[in-house]
This record gives structure tokens, C-alpha cells and sequence, in this order.
């Protein structure tokens, strides 16, 4: 379970002490199972809840690795999307490739999924700094 403030599962909106990048770095058992899922079937929807739980016995709380070119701390307790970039390297490929396809450099990339930091960081992290 996700660590608690006040009665809230902590997210990215209500952390009340953002720690900078590195802060939350997997400890060697939490990165040994996220090598584990990375390089195995385990990346796999169904395992990733069992993954998540285990990831947070191991130490309790968010997880600071690199994805896809960007920085992310994820909060993959509380969240499906968060938890599938996590596990799997290759988490929203297809429209990653999409975008680096068709919005051409200095061109405009509108998100309107709520969900979908993942992708907004990483296709900044890609087309930067001529990024909007």
C-alpha cells in the first residue's frame, strides 16, 4: 500500500515534500525485480500489480528511474499507467513512435489524456528544446 499523508494515497498532485530526482532511487532488491520484469514476460499487465506490491514491501513509496529518454518518479502504487512504465521498458512505444513520426520539429503536440505524463516528458525529452 502507498504511503499515507493525512489519509491520502500519495501521488504526484499531493506529495507534500518533493524530494529531488534520485531521492526515491530503487535500492538493489527493488532494482533487481524491476530487471527482472524488464527483461521477462513479467512486464506484463497481470503480473504488474503483484510486482508493484512487492516493489513497495521492499521500501515503501515512490520509485526515481530513467524512462525513455526522461526522469520520472513514479508513483506506481496508485496508478496502472505509472506502474506499466515502470515494468516495461517499452510502455507506450507505439505512440511514442507515432509522434516522432508526424509532429515535425517545432511542431505542436497537444495532450489532452490526464494519464499521460509519461508520454508528454518523454516527447520533451526527444524533441527538446524546440518542444511545445
Amino acid at each position: 500500500m502507498p504511503p499515507l499523508h493525512r489519509g491520502l494515497l500519495l501521488d504526484a498532485d499531493n506529495d507534500p515534500s518533493p524530494a529531488p530526482f534520485g531521492a526515491f532511487a530503487p535500492n538493489a532488491a527493488q532494482a533487481a525485480i524491476i530487471s527482472l520484469a524488464h527483461r521477462t514476460r513479467l512486464k506484463r499487465g497481470a503480473f504488474r500489480p503483484w510486482l508493484s506490491r512487492l516493489v513497495n514491501l521492499l521500501r515503501a513509496g515512490p520509485v526515481d528511474v530513467p524512462y525513455q529518454g526522461a526522469l520520472f518518479r513514479f508513483y506506481h502504487q496508485a496508478s496502472a499507467t505509472e506502474r506499466g512504465a515502470l515494468f516495461n521498458p517499452a510502455y507506450n512505444i507505439e505512440e511514442l513512435d507515432f509522434l516522432r513520426t508526424h509532429v515535425p520539429l517545432g511542431g505542436v503536440f497537444v495532450d489532452v489524456a490526464p494519464t499521460s505524463a509519461p508520454m508528454r516528458l518523454r516527447w520533451r525529452a526527444m524533441s527538446a528544446p524546440a518542444a511545445r
